[in-house]
């Protein structure tokens, strides 16, 4: 009888086998003895029979766990094409972590280089932007910016103050209008393909909710400068190049306004 690690680690490629149980069997001399001397089998199930069940329960839970975080790309491909994308990706990518929230971790990564993003070439984009929606959900709590602290900021301040994103929030640099597409599909229940242009999405978590929307270039610039560490002062001066000279405070309030309402930033001031 085998030591329990080693049978952990040999019941473990059973089941993850993607040619399944039998094959790996077959391939490997003396694995079906080893196999029958650790799982009593009987007349309704063989030892191959029941680790085959676990075998399909393996899968069929990852694919319910990918089919929850990428339910757009789930809805764009179909189920039996994401099927067969789920079955690449975990030949591939086999999950590394106990927790199988992590799993679809590395599909944005994947898409580039599968067969199917030749005929859906938007699909990496719309991956990135599902995968963020996720990973700020899970993000650590921090206090917000409001507009009532500000109020007590005297005006001779204000140039200094250093404005900060929350961490529960990405922005994410894509090739299609995929924030469009995904935010006609909400609306309608429709899915239309993107169209093919560069686009900024920003993504962010607030009050235990995840939100998406695609930033004008001025907002992405600001958002890229805050990211980095700076004060209200220079990000004004930096919108010396993209916003009339006469309007450069009021460009730049119109956004701080919009971050508040969104309580993107943090509390310290």
């Amino acid at each position: 009888m085998a030591r329990l690690p080693e049978a952990q680690e040999f019941l473990y490629k059973l089941i993850v086998a993607p040619s399944g149980v039998d094959a790996v069997l077959k391939a490997a001399t003396g694995a079906r003895l080893e196999l029958d001397a650790m799982i009593n089998g009987g007349r309704a199930l063989s030892p191959v029979d029941r680790v085959d069940i676990y075998a399909n329960m393996y899968f069929y839970r990852l694919l319910d766990v990918l089919k929850e975080d990428y339910p757009v790309t789930l809805a764009v491909l179909g189920p039996d094409h994401f099927h067969n994308l789920v079955t690449d990706y975990l030949i591939v990518h086999p999950p590394s972590n106990p927790s199988a929230s992590f799993v679809g971790a590395s599909l944005p990564a994947f898409l580039p280089n599968h067969e199917v993003s030749s005929k859906l070439p938007f699909l990496p984009d719309l991956a990135c932007v599902e995968r963020a929606l996720i990973e700020v959900f899970h993000e650590r709590d921090e206090s917000t910016l409001n507009q009532q602290q500000l109020k007590h900021l005297k005006a001779d301040r204000w140039g200094d103050i250093q404005l900060r994103p929350i961490a529960a929030h990405q922005l994410i640099r894509c090739q299609w209008k995929i924030a469009q597409a995904m935010l006609s599909l909400d609306q309608t229940g429709q899915w239309s393909s993107p169209d093919d242009g560069d686009s900024n999405v920003l993504i962010w978590r607030k009050r235990n909710q995840s939100f998406y929307r695609e930033l004008d270039a001025a907002e992405a610039l600001a958002l890229t400068k805050i990211q980095s560490g700076t004060t209200f002062g220079d990000l004004c001066e930096s919108f010396t190049d993209e916003v009339p000279a006469d309007n450069v405070v009021g460009r730049v309030f119109s956004i701080l306004q919009r971050w508040l309402e969104d309580e993107l930033l943090s509390a310290t001031i």
